[in-house]
């Protein structure tokens, strides 16, 4: 039986090696995060709150793509792949066979494998400010949808300005 489970980022910069806190439901925190991503040799690691390392991401320099490999339990789980098209931003994971589409625009972003969803994220707002929630199906993939997100935040807040442009208009846009 699946069993979704909510996780609440309160605070996600683009360029840190502040610890980020990842709380659940309860607003207990489980995991944090630390690292940042774009240059050559930097990395994001999911750790939990007894400091093992459960999940790293990597950048992987290809001309005109953007790539990064990402590492659970010192086995390689694959590279994400990340792309716009039409407004849209669309990713792969290859080894998992995990599809991401979502707008980096509203942070709303699906990530499917075969007809089964195993992340939705999207922003709500409280007192505090702006949250990235987190509704992940399997606790055991939770730091890999982490090391996820940090890539899609990392490309949403560097986005080149003509991208964000075209995504701005498309999510304006109501389809019926």
């Amino acid at each position: 039986m699946i069993q979704i489970r909510n996780l609440y980022i309160k605070y996600f910069p683009s360029q840190t090696n502040h610890k980020i806190l990842i709380y659940n439901e309860k607003n207990i925190p489980v995991y944090y995060m630390t690292g940042s991503l774009g240059w050559q040799y930097s990395s994001v690691e999911v750790y939990n709150l007894d400091n093992r390392l459960l999940a790293q991401i990597k950048p992987q320099h290809l001309v005109g793509i953007s790539s990064y490999n990402i590492f659970a339990s010192n086995q390689k789980m694959g590279t994400f792949y990340h792309s716009s098209l039409f407004g849209k931003d669309i990713g792969y994971l290859n080894k998992l066979n995990w599809i991401i589409s979502g707008e980096a625009y509203n942070f709303t972003f699906t990530v499917h494998k075969h007809k089964s969803i195993i992340m939705q994220t999207g922003e709500i707002f409280n007192q505090s400010g702006k949250i990235i929630e987190l509704q992940i199906s399997h606790t055991e993939l939770e730091p890999i949808c982490l090391c996820i997100c940090a890539a899609l935040n990392y490309w949403s807040l560097n986005k080149p300005p003509a991208l964000r442009k075209i995504q701005r208009h498309y999510s304006k846009i109501k389809y019926s």
